[in-house]
């Protein structure tokens, strides 16, 4: 129930978070920027993160080790506002499965949320540099079962068939750039992302099927992570706010 909370703090605060990037003020009161560019984005990569212990809990177990990178694949939406650059995002990262033991493992982890940052390149260029802050609510899932079973087996087994799972709130921090191609009907993006993730919380409790699986330590995701940026517009997506004009 802990792990629960903290998941949904994390993730109320990155819907504030968000909605208080794209939420537009009355021009006279404040100036916020029109949308100068925005377009939606899927991001292949790789991702590091340090599951030594973790591994030899398995190993206890007799389950077999996982490496300690894994792919990684994200959706995301990217807005931009003059300099002030948002990005939304769902991130999956993936194990392949474990099959060096008796039973079949599987380990994934992922995240959602929300990071900013400013170009600092001029903005008549067609490519831009900004190092960006996050927030994001992240989890980790193990599920176990038999490699192989028979149709008899399945009427009859006792043997794990679980899935582990536990929440906590990540800081994100990197460097984002992308160089834009844009002509009459639109435009396209290709970018680079690379940065760390830090797991904003320590002692995790597994949990499955809502009891505490309390043998098996906790993953702590931090670790750096690398992902290229593939994205693209249509021009009838651009358009402007008449409200405001200012621009930094």
């Amino acid at each position: 129930m802990k792990s629960l909370n903290k998941i949904l703090t994390v993730a109320a605060f990155s819907v504030v978070f968000c909605s208080a990037l794209a939420n537009d003020k009355p021009c006279d009161s404040m100036r916020i920027m029109p949308v100068t560019n925005e377009f939606h984005f899927i991001s292949p990569g790789f991702a590091w993160i340090n599951i030594a212990d973790f591994n030899n809990s398995l190993a206890a177990l007799r389950l077999s080790p996982f490496p300690q990178q894994a792919w990684m694949l994200s959706l995301g939406s990217h807005t931009e506002r003059g300099r002030w650059i948002s990005e939304g995002i769902g991130t999956l990262r993936i194990w392949g499965d474990d099959l060096d033991s008796i039973y079949r493992a599987s380990l994934y982890m992922g995240d959602f949320g929300c990071y900013s940052g400013v170009n600092v390149l001029p903005k008549n260029l067609p490519v831009n540099a900004y190092p960006y802050i996050g927030l994001h609510a992240g989890f980790s899932a193990l599920h176990v079962r038999d490699n192989e079973k028979t149709m008899s087996d399945l009427l009859t087994s006792i043997e794990p068939n679980s899935v582990l799972w536990q929440a906590t709130g990540l800081l994100d921090l990197g460097l984002g750039s992308e160089f834009k191609f844009s002509d009459n009907k639109g435009g396209c993006a290709i970018g680079l992302r690379i940065g760390y993730l830090l797991d904003l919380y320590k002692n995790k409790r597994w949990m499955s099927g809502g009891v505490n699986v309390a043998d098996l330590p906790s993953i702590t995701q931090s670790g750096p992570y690398v992902r290229l940026v593939l994205g693209g517009w249509d021009n009838h997506h651009d358009k402007k706010r008449a409200c405001c004009t200012d621009s930094l």
